[in-house]
């Protein structure tokens, strides 16, 4: 009979996995490079996390939660999207959450290629992320949270493939123009 995992071991092991998702991407994602890398081994890792799909599971749901954190801070629900959204978008498009949208994306991507294990957790994340902006912005309406979800995941894609920031900047200037308005209008 085995002993159960040692929960301090398997949180600093999740730490240093998510550190090499960060850095690295889910592209490709090998236990046995990883492992060696964070000085760990494949077997330890199945043995704390059941396996690799958990593990990636556990590591992206730390990602979520620690980014949900930082933004529950920011006391949003003015009222007013045109002040709401644009805070949002500077959280999203700063360098320290580069390496968190990338791997974000990246589950999107991999989702569409019919891996479960991605795209359980993009289904799980959409709806995540559309409660959270529903209930921050003060949304009265789930479809507009969708539309909104689903306009930044697309425009931060777009940043991170093109790198084009002016433009894209720009262009959520627009949306945000469009959407305040017509809610503005609508109500």
């Amino acid at each position: 009979m085995g002993r159960d995992s040692d929960p301090a071991i398997k949180d600093s092991l999740l730490e240093q996995v998510l550190s090499y998702l960060l850095k690295h991407g889910l592209q490709n994602l090998s236990l046995r490079p990883m492992a060696s890398e964070i000085g760990s081994n494949a077997r330890m890792l199945v043995y704390h996390f059941g396996s690799k799909d958990q593990l990636i599971v556990d590591a992206l749901g730390l990602a979520q939660r620690r980014v949900i954190s930082k933004l529950e801070g920011l006391e949003l629900g003015t009222g007013l999207l045109k002040d709401d959204l644009p805070r949002l978008w500077e959280i999203f498009c700063s360098e320290d959450m580069t390496p968190v949208v990338r791997l974000f994306i990246e589950v999107d991507v991999l989702a569409l290629s019919g891996a479960d294990v991605y795209l359980d957790f993009s289904n799980q994340m959409v709806e995540l992320w559309v409660g959270f902006v529903e209930r921050q912005l003060g949304l009265s309406s789930r479809v507009v949270a969708h539309l909104i979800v689903n306009t930044l995941t697309g425009l931060l894609l777009d940043r991170l493939v093109t790198a084009d920031k002016t433009r894209i900047d720009e262009s959520f200037a627009v949306f945000v123009g469009l959407l305040a308005g017509g809610l503005e209008r609508a109500e």
